[in-house]
């Protein structure tokens, strides 16, 4: 099931919070950016739907909105004439 992963790893790292504090927020880190990259990998895929693992669980859905948008703005670059100009020391639109 898409997103079981990342949503067992989110409660593993709130059980740590209580158990360990110091690592807590090391684990939660990875886990935001799991939710990120499953959402750049749904984006490549076409799938716009978030998992629904992440649906009552804003630190996921978050995480994994803001991989759909990372993907978009990568996509545009990889095909903006711009970007792919090469002799524009840089591109005039994203820099």
């Amino acid at each position: 099931m898409r997103g079981l992963d990342e949503r067992c790893a989110l409660a593993l790292a709130r059980i740590t919070r209580i158990t360990d504090p110091e690592t807590a927020n090391d684990d939660l880190t990875v886990v935001e950016m799991d939710a990120e990259a499953l959402g750049m990998r749904d984006y490549r895929e076409g799938n716009e739907e978030p998992p629904i693992m992440f649906a009552d669980e804003p630190i996921l859905l978050n995480a994994w909105k803001a991989g759909q948008a990372s993907a978009a703005d990568m996509e545009e670059m990889e095909n903006c004439s711009g970007c792919l100009d090469p002799e524009l020391p840089l591109c005039p639109y994203h820099g």
